[in-house]
């Protein structure tokens, strides 16, 4: 950790030093998809919806005329997120890493390519599994013959990109209690001992952050816990490595004295 404590002007002057660098590239990948590549990506996202809908109706309405322009601008924002995300996690640490030690400086490749790692899957796991699940079942769910799905692509496009990106957030649960175990603020007993609270707490997220289904919900809490609990396997293995290497050193330097 830096012995000189930069002042709170400095803070945010490198704050804002980190956004600028993170904010460039995902603009120019934004015109660049916006140019390119919107209706193709646009059709990539509704592919799920589709897939469930029946053939003569396999198709979304806009009731305002600037709604599939708001709606591509929105889209290639979004895939410049993604594309741009192992950087954006490499400007985070940039942020965070003067207030680290030397060692916990050197974890850097693990940080960025674990986190890009997490939060990739988080959004496949969303969009090839609980889409279709989700849409099967709310397309589905209704029988009448007097009922026919007619969805509006505005609607779609935010409860699609929204799960997606809560799936995506709440994929990093392991990356952010591994790394909160480095630091000291956690250990493999705490998370043991809050298991219970850990079980609460995914429904209370997949409540908040998913449609207002008890299918969906569940998809998301499921793998929360998953998560939480290869989380205390990595917090508990990583710990050990910890107590070896210190164990080693502290071996060396009694048999060199």
């Amino acid at each position: 950790m830096d012995e000189k404590r930069l002042p709170f002007t400095e803070h945010l002057a490198e704050l804002r030093r980190r956004l600028i660098a993170s904010i460039v590239p995902v603009t120019v990948g934004f015109f660049l998809f916006f140019l390119t590549s919107a209706d193709r990506l646009f059709d990539f996202l509704i592919a799920p919806m589709l897939a469930k809908l029946p053939k003569e109706s396999a198709r979304l309405v806009y009731t305002g005329y600037l709604d599939v322009f708001f709606i591509h601008l929105k889209i290639s924002a979004l895939a410049s997120i993604f594309l741009c995300i192992p950087w954006i996690f490499y400007q985070l640490w940039l942020f965070i890493a003067p207030g680290l030690y030397e060692h916990e400086r050197r974890l850097v490749l693990p940080f960025v390519v674990g986190s890009t790692f997490f939060f990739v899957s988080g959004g496949a796991f969303g969009y090839f599994v609980v889409l279709p699940v989700a849409f099967n079942f709310l397309i589905h769910y209704s029988t009448s013959e007097h009922i026919a799905p007619m969805i509006s692509v505005a609607e779609y496009f935010t409860t699609t990109t929204r799960l997606l990106l809560a799936f995506s957030v709440a994929f990093e649960l392991p990356m952010f209690l591994v790394f909160a175990s480095k630091l000291g603020f956690v250990t493999a007993e705490s998370l043991t001992r809050y298991r219970k609270y850990a079980i609460v707490l995914s429904f209370v997220i997949g409540a908040m952050l998913t449609p207002p289904d008890v299918i969906t919900q569940c998809l998301l809490a499921m793998p929360l816990l998953i998560l939480y609990e290869l989380s205390i396997v990595g917090v508990r293995f990583f710990a050990r490595q910890a107590e070896a290497a210190g164990h080693g050193r502290g071996t060396g330097e009694n048999g060199s004295q």
